[in-house]
C-alpha cells in the first residue's frame, strides 16, 4: 500500500510508487448529490463504476464494506474484482456510498486516481435524503420478512452512513447539512486541485465537456444529453414498490419470497 501525507498547505500528497492502481476515479461525494447520473456518465465513458446498486449484484461485499470501514479490509480486490470473478472486467471507478465512506482509504490505496466531488444546496440534499434513503433503515429495518441479502444491505449502510458518518444523529437537521458541508471542504481541502473536479449536476451546459477534460476521455456525441436519473420523485416512486411488495408479502406468506426478491432487487437497485 502507497502511503500518504499531508504537506503544510493542507492537501494530501501521495506516494507516487504505485503506478498500477485498479481505481482510476474516485467519487466523494455524499448519496443524493447526482451520484447515480454520475455513475451511468461514468460507465458511458467506460469507467465501470461501483456505486450503492452494486450491493445488490454482490451480496457477499456488505461485511466487506464494513470490514473496509472499519479497517480490516486489507485486498480491496475482494471488492472491486469480486476476488478473482472480475478479474478482466474490474470496477474502475466509485461513487455513491459505501465507497464514499471511505474516500481518504481510497485515495491513500489509488495514489494515481482522480476525484470527483458531487454536490448541490445544502437545504435540496437533506431534504431529498430525508424524503428518500433515510425512509429505508426507518421502515424496513425491522421487516423480518425482506430476504437477507435486502437486510444485509440496510445493515451496511446503517453503520456506514448513519451510525458513522451522521453518529445516529440524522435527524437533527443543522447537524446533519453541517456534517454534509464540512465533509465537502475536506474534499477540497485534501485533495490538491489537479486531481479534483467538483461536479453539480443540477447546474448548467457542458457537464460532458468539463468532465471528459477532466478525465482525458472523448466527449460523447452532441446528441446525448447527461443522465439525469434517480431524482427524489423516482426514489419515492421505489420506495413506493418496496411498500407494496412489502404488504404483499405479510398477506401471501413465504410462499412468494422468491418473486418478492426478484422484485425487490429490481425496483430498488436497478439504475
Amino acid at each position: 500500500m502507497s502511503s500518504s501525507s499531508t504537506t503544510d498547505s493542507g492537501k494530501m500528497k501521495t506516494d507516487q510508487k504505485n503506478t498500477s492502481s485498479t481505481i482510476k476515479v474516485i467519487g466523494a461525494g455524499f448519496g443524493r448529490t447526482g451520484t447515480t447520473s454520475l455513475k451511468v456518465a461514468l460507465n458511458m465513458l467506460g469507467f465501470k463504476c461501483y456505486h450503492m446498486q452494486e450491493t445488490g449484484k454482490h451480496p457477499t461485499h456488505n461485511e466487506l464494506w464494513i470490514d473496509a470501514y472499519e479497517g480490516k479490509l486489507t485486498d480491496y480486490d475482494l471488492i472491486f474484482k469480486d476476488g478473482k470473478k472480475l478479474k478482466n472486467d474490474p470496477y474502475i471507478a466509485t461513487c455513491d456510498w459505501p465507497s464514499t465512506a471511505i474516500w481518504e482509504q481510497l485515495i491513500e490505496k489509488y495514489p494515481d486516481a482522480k476525484v470527483i466531488l458531487t454536490v448541490r444546496d445544502a437545504e435540496g440534499w437533506y431534504k431529498s435524503m430525508r424524503n428518500t434513503v433515510y425512509r429505508v433503515p426507518t421502515e424496513f429495518s425491522n421487516s423480518y420478512f425482506l430476504p437477507g441479502a435486502f437486510r444485509r444491505m440496510i445493515n451496511m449502510h446503517t453503520k456506514l452512513v448513519w451510525a458513522g458518518t451522521f453518529q445516529n444523529r440524522f435527524e437533527d437537521k443543522d447537524y446533519a447539512i453541517n456534517v454534509y458541508n464540512q465533509h465537502n471542504e475536506r474534499v477540497k481541502k485534501l485533495v490538491p486541485k489537479e486531481k479534483l473536479f467538483v461536479l453539480d449536476v443540477t447546474k448548467g451546459e457542458g457537464r460532458w465537456k468539463e468532465l471528459c477534460e477532466f478525465l482525458e476521455v472523448e466527449e460523447p456525441s452532441e446528441n446525448i444529453p447527461f443522465p439525469r436519473v434517480n431524482d427524489t420523485k423516482e426514489m419515492e416512486e421505489k420506495l413506493k414498490k418496496l411498500n407494496r411488495i412489502r404488504w404483499t408479502m405479510m398477506l401471501t406468506g413465504p410462499s412468494v419470497l422468491v418473486a418478492v426478491v426478484a422484485c425487490l432487487m429490481y425496483f430498488f437497485l436497478r439504475k
